[in-house]
């Protein structure tokens, strides 16, 4: 009942509100569209016509402004989600690796990775499944394909180090090690690495 009091209360207002104009406008008024065309009219009339235009392009501008945050919010809020996908799935394989159940923890990092290409950890982890079983020409293969795209990885060029000792491939070994020793040259870890090579 009193949202229909307040709702016949505005309508009252307006309505006072435009007689005013029109009592206090009384002049006419020539609205010109173009080198021929033109309208007179009531003074109030262009007023009141002017106003409402201007009320209705803000409306418009508002209405395209509150569309746009809504699809930034729903984008911002789709990658939110993939990335809890993502880690989900992360957490998951890393439960079956502890398990010690390669084969669907090599699955799921597997998914992982071609979701998103550029997980290193997933890589390094796949990795780690192929060398737990005793495959490290597997192993070092995939740390391969993640070099591709990730060169200066520590974690990679490190992990590749031992791959390649165990293969009795010392010169792989030491470039690796040698390129871990240019990204951090005071490293200890490093330099003894390299002394082993």
């Amino acid at each position: 009942m009193s949202s229909r009091i307040v709702k016949l209360l505005i309508i009252l207002l307006l309505t006072g509100l435009i007689s005013y104009i029109f009592y206090l406008n009384p002049e006419k008024a020539t609205v010109h569209l173009g080198p021929q065309a033109s309208w007179t009219l009531p003074m109030a009339l262009v007023l009141i016509g002017t106003f409402f235009c201007g009320v209705l392009v803000t409306a418009c501008f508002a209405f395209l402004i509150g569309v746009r945050l809504q699809i930034q919010s729903w984008k911002v809020s789709k990658r939110y989600k993939q990335a809890q996908d993502h880690h989900q799935l992360i957490a998951a394989a890393r439960g079956e690796l502890a398990l010690k159940n390669l084969p669907a923890a090599r699955g799921l990092f597997k998914k992982v990775v071609s979701q998103d290409p550029d997980d290193v950890e997933a890589r390094v982890l796949l990795a780690e499944t192929h060398r737990l079983e005793g495959d490290v020409r597997e192993a070092l293969g995939v740390l391969e394909e993640a070099r591709v795209d990730q060169k200066k990885n520590v974690e990679l060029l490190l992990m590749a180090a031992e791959l390649n000792e165990n293969l009795g491939n010392h010169t792989a070994a030491f470039d690796n090690a040698a390129m871990v020793l240019k990204i951090s040259p005071k490293n200890t870890f490093a330099l003894r690495r390299l002394v082993q090579d």
